[in-house]
């Protein structure tokens, strides 16, 4: 089985990759949900994760590039009310917190070795031997998704305990929107936070912070 270091940026096309492999699976789900609705939310997960896989193939096929150049995590998230779906390959975190409870959880272990120098990625050729599925049948509120520049600043590595401040805070900012294009402010305080030379100096690696607030089930 294969492991390849994290170095930051250290495929060629990483940015393309991530960019690609992220739209194609969005693309792919959304299809399958208007075709054949959302009872098989497993094979959703694994069918969009394999066509998200397909294209990477192609492009790289198409620019003459090894598909190494393109090696990228994926972490998705698909919520049909009170049923909700996990799909990742790699590190990084994805994060919950459930109605009517304070608390965020973790839904995987981040999948890289103790000291986080390796993790996998979607165009190794075991991918799909190492992709995790995770089913929720209850309602959740939030979901955050995280790159794995976070990982130790939100989630205890040994325990998976959250240190949720930061992710608290972002609820907070969310639930006090009072137009949905409210969104776009409370992105750009986020970005000014996770730029910032504090955080900087926790990690050098990628800080993405994406947080979804749901419509709170009936």
């Amino acid at each position: 089985m294969q492991r390849l270091r994290t170095e930051q940026g250290s495929a060629k096309c990483a940015a393309e990759g991530s960019r690609l492999a992220t739209e194609s699976f969005i693309e792919a789900a959304a299809e399958t949900i208007l075709r054949h609705g959302a009872d098989n939310l497993d094979l959703l997960m694994r069918s969009s994760a394999v066509y998200a896989r397909t294209i990477l193939e192609f492009i790289a096929e198409d620019a003459g590039r090894p598909l190494d150049d393109y090696h990228t995590t994926l972490l998705a998230c698909v919520t049909c009310g009170t049923r909700s779906a996990f799909y990742q390959i790699g590190d990084g975190i994805i994060l919950v917190r459930e109605h009517d409870a304070a608390a965020w959880s973790p839904i995987f272990r981040p999948q890289n070795d103790e000291d986080r120098t390796f993790t996998y990625f979607l165009p190794l050729p075991e991918a799909f031997d190492i992709a995790e599925v995770a089913l929720v049948d209850r309602p959740i509120t939030h979901v955050a998704i995280t790159s794995d520049g976070l990982q130790d600043i939100i989630l205890h590595p040994e325990t998976l305990a959250v240190r949720s401040q930061l992710l608290d805070r972002l609820a907070g900012a969310l639930a006090a929107m009072a137009e949905p294009g409210d969104a776009e402010l409370v992105s750009s305080g986020l970005h000014t936070v996770l730029d910032s030379n504090a955080f900087r100096s926790f990690t050098a690696d990628d800080t993405s912070l994406l947080a979804v607030q749901l419509t709170a089930p009936v």
